[in-house]
């Protein structure tokens, strides 16, 4: 079982797919570009984003009539992207964050 699989399974699956998409994405992206990449139908998607704005988690940027969708940059996203970015272990943070101890003789880690 992949870490954090737990969440993803009692998140609903759009809300998922769509974090991943904007959470690994460097840019900013149109409504049906990001329902494309997250393989959901656009009315789904639109009603998904808008849940996520109004919790802080999406940002919207309106350029004339296009919406830009991006992840907000605040306390909520930044717990959010250990999950839904591709290549973070949490575990490896630690750990390298533990090597700098003084004092520290060994890390035992349980459960994999």
């Amino acid at each position: 079982m992949q870490r954090f699989e737990i969440f993803e399974q009692l998140l609903d699956p759009t809300i998922v797919l769509l974090l991943k998409v904007l959470f690994n994405s460097h840019e900013e992206l149109y409504l049906r570009e990001l329902a494309r990449k997250a393989h959901v139908p656009p009315a789904t998607a639109l009603r998904t984003l808008r849940f996520l704005v109004q919790q802080g988690v999406v940002h919207v940027v309106a350029v004339k009539h296009i919406k830009l969708y991006s992840v907000e940059k605040n306390e909520k996203t930044q717990i959010l992207v250990r999950l839904f970015r591709k290549g973070v272990q949490v575990l490896d943070e630690f750990l390298s964050l533990v090597k700098g101890l003084s004092g520290l003789d060994a890390v035992y880690v349980y459960g994999e």
